[in-house]
């Protein structure tokens, strides 16, 4: 038996035919993989419409009742610190489900920490929000202090909300969302915090 011959029966990685019978191939289409257009039949149908996005934080941002949403960039969110002018007190919870409550008159008890540095503190009359471990949070509630707050990022981006707004911040996806909520009455019992 000669190895090395090739036999016309044996096709590779296919069954082996048996004699006599034909095999049935469809015939060869001349494919150009470089032509992206779509074909006649599908460009007909109709096409579902995307939700619009959410706006990413470019440039100077203003929240508003009609625009209260904006996402950072993924740089945005993960590099640098978030800093936040005309806080009160803020309440932040963890994906651990852990809470607690910041404010400038009562020093920090259970912030989480890493790396020995609070991923929420103030800092002065700013709150700073590490963003290195952002994803550990899970959201995080800002009250004003009567004026309007203006968060800056750490590319100097300043988005700002308007007085009486509260600050709802949370991880989206991989990067920070900015919500302006418009609260009346007590901040912490309308996100189901203790009060300050």
């Amino acid at each position: 038996m000669d190895l090395r011959s090739s036999r016309s029966d044996i096709v590779y990685l296919r069954r082996r035919r048996k004699p006599g019978e034909t095999v049935e191939t469809a015939p060869e289409r001349a494919v150009d993989f470089l032509n992206l257009t779509r074909p006649a039949a599908a460009a007909t149908e109709p096409v579902a419409e995307a939700a619009p996005a959410k706006p990413v934080a470019a440039g100077p941002v203003e929240l508003t009742v009609s625009s209260p949403v904006v996402a950072l960039t993924r740089r945005h969110s993960a590099i640098g610190s978030l800093r936040i002018t005309g806080v009160s007190a803020a309440w932040w919870q963890t994906i651990d489900l852990e809470s607690g409550v910041l404010t400038r008159e009562q020093p920090p008890r259970g912030v989480p920490t890493n790396s020995n540095r609070p991923v929420v503190e103030f800092i002065g009359s700013d709150l700073i929000v590490g963003l290195r471990h952002h994803r550990q949070i899970r959201r995080l509630i800002v009250a004003s202090n009567g004026t309007s707050m203006v968060v800056a990022t750490s590319a100097g981006i300043p988005i700002t909300l308007p007085a009486g707004a509260v600050l709802y911040l949370s991880p989206v996806g991989g990067v920070l969302e900015l919500r302006a909520e418009f609260v009346t009455g007590d901040v912490a019992a309308a996100f189901g915090f203790a009060a300050a």
